[in-house]
C-alpha cells in the first residue's frame, strides 16, 4: 500500500491518474479502443516509473553530495 500512497502524494501521480481517467472515459464513449487504452496505460507507467527513479537518483546524488565545497584559489 506504500505504492498507492506515494502515487497519491505525489504531482506526477495525480497527473497519470487523470490521463488515465480520461482515457477511460474516451473508452467508454467509444472513441479510442481497448488497445489504445492499454497503450495510455503503458506509457503513463514507463514514465512514471522511469521519472520516479531519475528523482530517486538525484536525491541520492544531492545527499551525496559535500554542501560546502571549497574551490581552490590562485593564491593557494
Amino acid at each position: 500500500m506504500q505504492g498507492a500512497h506515494d502515487l497519491l502524494e505525489s504531482e506526477r501521480g495525480w497527473f497519470c491518474l487523470a490521463v488515465l481517467a480520461c482515457a477511460t472515459l474516451l473508452v467508454a464513449l467509444k472513441a479510442i479502443t481497448g488497445a489504445d487504452w492499454i497503450s495510455v496505460a503503458k506509457y503513463l507507467v514507463v514514465t512514471l516509473v522511469t521519472s520516479k527513479t531519475i528523482s530517486a537518483l538525484t536525491g541520492s546524488v544531492t545527499r551525496a553530495t559535500p554542501d560546502a565545497v571549497q574551490t581552490p584559489t590562485a593564491s593557494s
